[in-house]
């Protein structure tokens, strides 16, 4: 899939039709399974999503969970949640360690409009297609 101009969108939606990339670390993939012995060094973040169905059942959203190697094993770093509406995603929720709520804290170092989460998911993205 090609993304056109950096929409926003379409990553997202590369993630979701992806579904995983493993972790890497020194050009070694893991599973990403959380608490999976890696060893350590240099790592390249992997990632795996899912459709999850909202509690009252009318809403799906994209759960996309970012992993990485902490301690020498598999850690979820940043996990994102997105309201699937249509055929566009809003974010919901982004915590990173520690269940912070990276979504505020990015909001309140650059505002309500911020979409410092994408670049995360461009990065690792732009690693996969290279």
């Amino acid at each position: 899939m090609a993304i056109t101009n950096n929409n926003k969108n379409d990553i997202i939606r590369w993630f979701k039709e992806t579904k995983e990339q493993k972790l890497k670390v020194k050009g070694v993939e893991y599973n990403n399974i959380v608490g999976t012995d890696t060893g350590g060094g240099y790592y390249k973040n992997g990632f795996r999503t899912k459709i999850v169905e909202g509690l009252k059942g009318k809403r799906k959203y994209l759960q996309i969970d970012i992993i990485t190697s902490a301690g020498n094993k598999v850690e979820i770093e940043e996990r994102l949640l997105f309201a699937i509406i249509a055929d566009t995603f809003k974010i919901v929720k982004h915590t990173g360690w520690y269940n912070i709520n990276l979504l505020a804290v990015s909001r309140s170092q650059y505002g309500n409009k911020s979409m410092e989460y994408m670049d995360q998911l461009k990065a690792i993205y732009y690693r996969a297609s290279n």
